[in-house]
């Protein structure tokens, strides 16, 4: 007979920490874990364990690091000091000796102009376009601000700055909104006019370089009478163009002197590269900046602006997000259709700190219920139990999901279930399954034929793994197929640690690598991917391939992706929470006003940039992108960031969406697209199993046998203390080594305007013609064409004979213009 001693209340803490370290369910399956505390030595201590952990609903949500010995061991390779760039950065300013050049780039909302000759003209032909030139011209003189409309005298040997301001207030066409614009000169012109065909400078030699400038980006300031933001019941910005005309207001002044100085240093090449501190659980972005740097006849004073990619800077705003800049971060109040633009001066130079890796370092430990469970976890596990045994008859067969390998890319997005089960499963029903899976991976999922190879960008070299199927397409890229290949690294990365057949990733890293396409469709500019509408096609899958990488001894694809997972997180935090940064800088695409409640979904390219919808806005669209944000959502250390930073916000909108969605979304779990209410639920806000019943019960749970199981798991889940085990060890800083340039060419060029121009392949056709500067395409001009503020033009009778791109690096890029 075992003599059982008195326990004091610390005594019994502590004796169940030692019974949990030594009995976790990441050193072993749940089923051995429960037989260990099954024998009779220790069965007289369950129900002080169970009752320690789990009898006063303890959580353990923030903890620092995770306790215990790392399980994935110390790296077996060291990180690289240098990785190659796939477009090293042209120092050349071939573009700068031409007759005529324009410079577009990523990293400013100006565009920069050379032009060899002594004339050069901006806002040209707006009348073919139904709209009229800027009627108004704000200059700096020797005696103050001088203000000209078209026709007048303006006096070009008195300018004593740079710049002029132009604008359009009661113009022909400029109905809804004013557009100020600012032009910044290298040379003192001999003689400027404004008239109905434009601005034009005549110089005494040549004109130079010549930066045009949106001075409020994409914001669009309201005409008399017509505040748009007032009438929709949101704060005015007040700038009032039509009040210009009797004097310049202060703030447009000193915006305009401000970026006069800014625009002398302009932004041509970011030098991005990063490293991660394991010790720290860190990862830190560095940006090096180059400039194009513009001496002008006044003298200007030069001021480096080091900017922020603008989805970052949002992110950043609020004060919760986890990062941390070198310098101070200023806020210039000026909108783009990607984000504030904003930067630190007098920087050549910052870090971006992101305190974000435990979320890739550490994982959520599976651990058995309480024994005062209700009976929904009870249930749950027995219902896991039957599901498993009847998809793993044999240890020889694997049962195909959606009926076959025909809808493999569906399938595989749901399989990871199954592998996250082992450690509930009875031990016959998991070494049947365990042998199931091991067929099914190394004999259908990791084979090169379930894959289309695919070089992106076409020309680059470059190539990755994608998985097409019904309704999965590419469309000559790499599409929805790309982001379900690399949405498989989930998948992986469960088989692999829960089965532990790291061997099977180990022999065919080279094929899992190419499945990791998230970084070929990201930008500067949009920072984490681009055409991700999906909140389960973004962070998770970095986090799966951090650790596969780490774990076979890749440890540069670790740090990569690792670098990746902070650019996406910065994605599922302005998504969440950065709309209404846009419903206050209206009117966005269209002259329709967003309610209160939309999203930020897509990313899309030129200066179409965030896509944004919600329950009615816009009134009319092809599909309402913000349906799909849960899609896929499944990971939940991806739900550990959401319940960390974001949780009263997912809350308040499930519950919404609770009370619009169809009623079988509570307890129907697709797997392969969207989960049920009771797995986001689960793993959004870690409600207890009594609230989740409320929600749906065991027996409710339909979908496929993978998605039965992802809603058993969501409620058994929560059913005991949340509980991190440590994966990857702390080590010390890697190099600072090349991020996306390793592989995104670019040249990336859209920020707030955007160049049209005929490309080489168009001139036997059409013939080249002058830049041309426009917004997005949604906004239309009174003849139907895509919004111009017109042409570029060198000279009064030039013709352009040929044009030429040359990329620049990543970010920039040069239109060389001959001219006949």
């Amino acid at each position: 007979m075992i003599k059982k001693w008195p326990l004091t209340d610390n005594a019994k803490r502590r004796l169940a920490q030692f019974l949990w370290d030594r009995h976790s369910p990441e050193k072993l399956p749940f089923a051995r874990m429960r037989d260990a505390f099954a024998h009779p030595s220790v069965l007289w201590l369950l129900p002080i364990v169970w009752s320690i952990f789990a009898g006063c609903g303890v959580r353990t949500e923030q903890i620092k690091q995770a306790p215990g010995p790392a399980l994935y061991g110390p790296p077996t390779a060291e990180a690289s000091s240098s990785i190659p760039r796939a477009r090293p950065n042209s120092s050349t300013h071939e573009w700068a000796n031409a007759p005529f050049a324009c410079v577009q780039t990523e990293l400013s909302p100006a565009t920069l102009f050379h032009c060899a000759s002594n004339q050069i003209s901006f806002f040209t032909h707006l009348a073919d376009y139904g709209l009229g030139a800027p009627t108004h011209l704000a200059c700096a003189t020797r005696t103050g601000i001088k203000l000209h409309k078209p026709g007048q005298r303006i006096d070009s040997e008195f300018l004593d700055e740079c710049w002029l301001l132009v604008w359009f207030a009661g113009a022909k066409g400029w109905t809804n909104w004013d557009s100020p614009w600012a032009v910044y000169l290298q040379k003192k012109p001999a003689r400027v006019r404004l008239n109905e065909q434009g601005l034009h400078f005549q110089f005494r030699q040549t004109a130079g370089d010549i930066v045009l400038f949106p001075l409020y980006g994409y914001y669009k300031p309201p005409p008399q009478g017509a505040d748009f933001l007032a009438q929709h019941g949101l704060p005015s910005k007040k700038i009032k163009t039509w009040e210009w005309a009797a004097g310049l207001p202060n703030e447009p002044l000193m915006r305009v002197r401000y970026w006069a100085s800014v625009l002398r240093e302009f932004p041509i090449y970011c030098e991005d590269s990063f490293s991660v501190d394991r010790s720290k659980d860190s990862v830190t972005i560095r940006q090096r900046f180059q400039w194009y740097s513009i001496n002008d006849d006044w003298q200007t004073p030069h001021v480096k602006l080091a900017p922020i990619s603008p989805p970052l800077a949002l992110a950043a705003m609020d004060k919760n997000f986890p990062v941390t800049f070198s310098g101070r971060v200023l806020n210039h109040d000026y909108f783009t259709p990607y984000g504030p633009y904003m930067g630190i001066e007098a920087a050549d130079s910052y870090d971006a700190t992101f305190d974000v890796l435990q979320y890739v370092n550490e994982t959520e430990a599976p651990g058995p219920p309480a024994t005062n469970s209700p009976p929904s976890v009870l249930a749950a596990i027995d219902k896991l139990q039957k599901t498993a045994r009847a998809k793993f008859p044999r240890p020889d067969k694997y049962q195909y999901d959606h009926g076959g390998l025909g809808n493999f890319c569906w399938a595989i997005q749901g399989d990871e279930w199954y592998a996250q089960a082992l450690p509930y499963m009875e031990p016959t029903i998991r070494q049947i399954a365990t042998a199931s899976l091991e067929k099914y991976f190394h004999e259908d999922v990791l084979v090169t034929n379930r894959f289309k190879l695919r070089e992106f960008p076409k020309g680059s070299g470059r190539e990755y793994y994608i998985l097409e199927g019904p309704g999965i397409g590419s469309w000559g890229a790499l599409g929805d197929a790309g982001k379900f290949s690399a949405n498989m690294l989930q998948t992986l990365w469960a088989y692999a640690h829960f089965t532990g057949d790291w061997e099977l990733i180990n022999q065919r890293w080279g094929l899992v690598k190419k499945l990791f396409c998230t970084p070929a469709e990201t930008r500067w500019v949009g920072f984490g991917r681009d055409a991700i509408a999906e909140l389960g096609d973004e962070a998770a899958p970095c986090i799966a391939m951090a650790r596969m990488a780490y774990k076979v001894g890749d440890l540069d694809s670790y740090n990569y992706a690792c670098y990746m997972l902070a650019r996406e997180l910065v994605h599922h935090y302005i998504k969440q929470r950065g709309a209404d940064y846009f419903r206050k800088h209206q009117p966005w695409h269209f002259m329709e006003a967003m309610d209160e409640e939309v999203y930020l979904t897509n990313l899309w390219g030129d200066l179409a940039a965030w896509q944004i919808d919600g329950l009615n806005y816009p009134h009319q669209t092809g599909e309402r992108q913000y349906n799909n944000r849960w899609v896929r959502f499944k990971d939940s250390d991806v739900g550990r960031f959401y319940r960390d930073y974001l949780k009263e916000d997912v809350r308040h909108e499930l519950d919404l969406l609770e009370t619009r969605w169809d009623a079988k979304r509570k307890h129907h779990n697709d797997s392969h697209i969207m989960p049920s209410f009771v797995q986001l639920r689960s793993l959004l806000l870690n409600e207890t199993p009594a609230q989740l019943e409320q929600v749906a019960t065991p027996e409710t749970f339909t979908g496929p046998p993978s998605g039965i199981i992802a809603s058993c798991l969501s409620l058994i889940r929560t059913s005991h203390p949340t509980r991190y085990v440590r994966l990857i060890p702390t080590g010390a800083p890697s190099p600072f080594v090349a991020g996306l340039e390793r592989e995104v060419a670019g040249p990336n060029v859209y920020l707030a305007q955007a160049i049209q121009f005929r490309s080489a392949a168009d001139e036997e056709a059409t013939g080249p013609r002058w830049p041309e500067i426009t917004w997005w395409k949604s906004w239309k001009t009174p003849n139907g064409q895509r919004w111009s503020f017109g042409f570029v033009q060198p000279g009064t009778n030039a013709v352009a004979a040929e044009t030429r791109v040359l990329p620049l690096n990543w970010n920039s890029e040069a239109i060389i213009y001959s001219v006949r």
